[in-house]
């Protein structure tokens, strides 16, 4: 009892009005505030359902062309591969071959032929739409390999993808393992 005041603290009923009315202000702006998301929001979900009814995105619609477009340049790309216009190009798309299965003058075209510095091919990269198994492409990028390797002298690393799978093989690889 001896800790509490025995003078009493006088109330400034008007500076209490006055903070009172401040809140009061500040109360109706967070409710038109309030309002203002809510119509936000509104608006937005609206956006949403008609972009959700709008868009149709079906992989199996996609064309080989498509695919390498949409999904195999950009990753070449990304990886430091530069294509035709850029200096130090050294990404060949759609590279003629010829004697394809070793039949004499018939033609082929390699999706993707990658050369070292050295200006010698690297590797054959075989594309296939994205609602293939990218392994559909494994005998034909091997029969590229093939006229790359007649061409060149060297046998090219083989990769054959749809845009979402893509596997490496190295076909004359002898480790024993």
């Amino acid at each position: 009892e001896k800790l509490i005041p025995k003078k009493r603290v006088q109330l400034d009923v008007d500076k209490i009005k006055q903070q009172e009315s401040l809140l009061a202000i500040k109360d109706e702006k967070l409710k038109e505030m309030e309002k203002q998301l809510a119509a936000m929001a509104a608006e937005l979900a609206a956006a949403k359902a008609v972009h959700t009814e709008q868009r149709s995105f079906n992989p199996e619609e996609i064309s080989e062309y498509e695919t390498r477009k949409r999904y195999i340049d950009l990753d070449l790309k990304l990886m430091g591969w530069k294509f035709k216009g850029t200096d130090g190009c050294n990404v060949s798309e759609e590279y003629e071959v010829n004697d394809m299965t070793g039949v004499l003058g018939q033609k082929g075209y390699i999706d993707y032929l990658l050369f070292g510095d050295d200006g010698k091919p690297l590797a054959v990269v075989e594309a296939k739409r994205t609602s293939l198994d990218a392994k559909k492409g494994k005998i034909q990028a091997e029969l590229y390999a093939d006229c790359v390797e007649r061409k060149f002298g060297r046998r090219p690393f083989i990769f054959y993808t749809n845009g979402f799978e893509t596997y490496f093989w190295d076909d004359k690889c002898l480790t024993g393992w």
